[in-house]
């Protein structure tokens, strides 16, 4: 799908606090875990000091490597802004059509209330996440949709 490069009608940036926090307390812990079966199954092999040594500082590096990565991820993608336009819906490559939409579920996770958010699920595929409570952009989507589909004939009004 080509689309022109108009400018968005709307920007929704989400909540980066969500977006980051609890990924990177999860990936932490995994990590923690991790090693500790590494260091379990290292303490049961029969290695030398300089053998479990190089061991626990290969598997720490990697471990701490990938956590590393999972956490430079998790904010790459909390920098993207949920985009919409005449038509469609964009996060980063990530693109939905209002036609495409078959539903628009509201959905809050454990760590959404913590931090006052939600997600609006649109179809299998398509999910708007770490949305403020404080805006109601399903409402919005809903006009937007209606609006692309024709059943409202003009847009009149600034949503």
């Amino acid at each position: 799908m080509v689309f022109s490069s108009t400018p968005p009608l709307y920007v929704l940036p989400q909540q980066k606090g969500r977006a980051i926090i609890p990924r990177t307390i999860i990936l932490t812990l995994l990590g923690i875990i991790f090693y500790l079966g590494v260091l379990l199954n290292l303490s049961l092999l029969n290695l030398t000091t300089s053998q479990e040594t190089t061991a626990n500082l290969i598997a720490l590096l990697m471990i701490i490597a990938l956590v590393g990565a999972g956490i430079i991820n998790a904010i790459r993608k909390a920098k993207y802004d949920y985009l919409f336009y005449q038509d469609r819906v964009q996060w980063g490559q990530k693109i939905i059509t209002y036609a495409a939409i078959t539903m628009i579920l509201r959905k809050e996770k454990i760590s959404d209330k913590i931090f006052k958010t939600y997600s609006l699920q649109l179809n299998d595929q398509f999910t708007i996440k770490h949305i403020s409570r404080e805006i109601n952009i399903q409402e919005y989507i809903e006009k937007m949709r209606a609006y692309a589909s024709g059943q409202s004939g003009v847009m009149s009004e600034r949503v």
